[in-house]
């Protein structure tokens, strides 16, 4: 999502880095660019143009302040005015005063509203409430029946009654709900605003779904929508499955288009798998310098529950322009799963008793080969002197950067990744 605005962005705002001032000559350049950036992302000609107007009106003739490079300070503008054009603050969805909270999802079909309504469900139980869903769309083949299935795999129940159901602006008036939400697929650009604009003129929702964010889109929906249609962007979808929903924050989503990462969603989507009780624990065995394979092995399957490796590696600053052409497989730690499963539960808390006869056995069973064995038995090996590096010197309260921990471990200094 959005990788090719971000190139083009980050070009953009070059033109002014080296620059001892924000100039009418530099800014002038740069707000070309970024204007022809965003009309290529499919924004909205009207959203682009005063975009580009804010933007230069605030950094024209401004001083570079002594802490910061012209390059900074014009991408602060931008990623200020960013998170405006994208809606300031998340907005949450409107709970009733006493239960039950009723929240009307409407779109176009494909644009994911079955698969959304599960998802949404999914979040109010991590949330502490107890949703149910009505599948309301008697037109299409088979709708009922997926929406059954994806509740089934949440144990949230499914109440429907088609002669109850009528068409969406009825079911609005019938049922009166706290929330209405309009599903947008962000694979279709500015056709997804119009469509928006012209549902809202009939419904007036409360908020926007944006779907599909994983595909192939110039984000255009994204930045448009919230201008066009003055409703807030509620939540994020970012694949098939159910856990792959977020609450639509646009600071953060200014961050990621602007390549500076989303460190804060990732802390998040960890936390969301560890305890405080289990992370005490693994710092005290890292600490001890007690961490084995079985350790490792949780601690892979906790990193896949966080979702896909990709987006999780494109939330680290600076990692997005790096990884952007790699081709990351989700299933790249199944063959490291299957050869720490092939081994007995001694010898995944005890390496060092792995001979040549224990490693040939494993590659057996785990349908790889002795050398793959050898090179995860090297790899943890180097990974584990590194964790106990890194706890030594927390615990000494010094610096923790790549290069320390790489000349700790005799390694030298030099960025890690070529």
């Amino acid at each position: 999502m959005f990788e090719s605005l971000s190139d083009k962005l980050e070009g953009a705002l070059q033109n002014v880095k080296g620059q001892g001032r924000i100039s009418d000559v530099n800014i002038a350049e740069s707000m070309r660019e970024i204007r022809r950036a965003l009309l290529d992302a499919d924004v909205n000609y009207q959203v682009a143009r005063d975009f580009t107007d804010r933007v230069r009106e605030q950094a024209t003739g401004e001083d570079v302040l002594t802490s910061v490079t012209p390059g900074e300070q014009l991408t602060k503008i931008v990623h200020d005015e960013l998170v405006e054009l994208l809606g300031g603050e998340q907005a949450e969805v409107n709970m009733a005063d006493q239960p039950p909270t009723v929240v009307l999802v409407a779109g176009l079909q494909g644009s994911g509203k079955t698969t959304f309504c599960a998802k949404l469900a999914r979040h109010f139980k991590s949330e502490g409430h107890s949703p149910v869903l009505a599948a309301a769309d008697v037109y299409r083949p088979a709708a009922v029946d997926q929406l059954k299935k994806l509740a089934g795999e949440i144990n949230t129940p499914v109440y429907f009654d088609e002669t109850m159901m009528q068409e969406v602006a009825d079911i609005k008036t019938a049922v009166e709900p706290n929330e209405t939400l309009f599903v947008v697929d962000s694979m279709t650009g500015q056709d997804a605003v119009n469509t928006a604009k012209e549902f809202n003129e009939r419904l007036d929702y409360e908020g926007v779904v944006l779907t599909k964010l994983d595909g192939d889109t110039r984000g255009g929906a994204a930045l448009s929508i919230r201008d066009v249609v003055h409703k807030p962007i509620k939540f994020a979808s970012t694949g098939e499955k159910l856990d792959q929903l977020t609450p639509f924050y646009p600071d953060r989503m200014a961050q990621r288009i602007l390549g500076m990462g989303d460190v804060v969603s990732f802390v998040e989507k960890a936390q969301e798998q560890y305890d405080e009780k289990q992370a005490e624990r693994l710092r005290k065995k890292i600490r001890k310098q007690d961490f084995d394979l079985a350790d490792f092995y949780e601690q892979l399957q906790k990193i896949q529950n966080m979702g896909s490796i990709k987006e999780l590696m494109g939330m680290i600053p600076g990692m997005g322009s790096q990884i952007r052409d790699l081709d990351v497989d989700d299933d790249a730690f199944k063959h490291i799963e299957a050869i720490i499963l092939s081994m007995t539960p001694e010898e995944r808390r005890n390496p060092r008793i792995l001979n040549g006869s224990r490693r040939k056995r494993i590659a057996r069973g785990s349908g790889t080969e002795v050398r793959d064995v050898n090179q995860l038995l090297k790899q943890f090996k180097q990974m584990k002197k590194m964790m106990g590096s890194m706890s030594k010197m927390m615990g000494q309260g010094r610096d923790v950067s790549i290069e320390k921990v790489m000349e700790s471990m005799g390694m030298g200094g030099g960025n890690p990744f070529g």
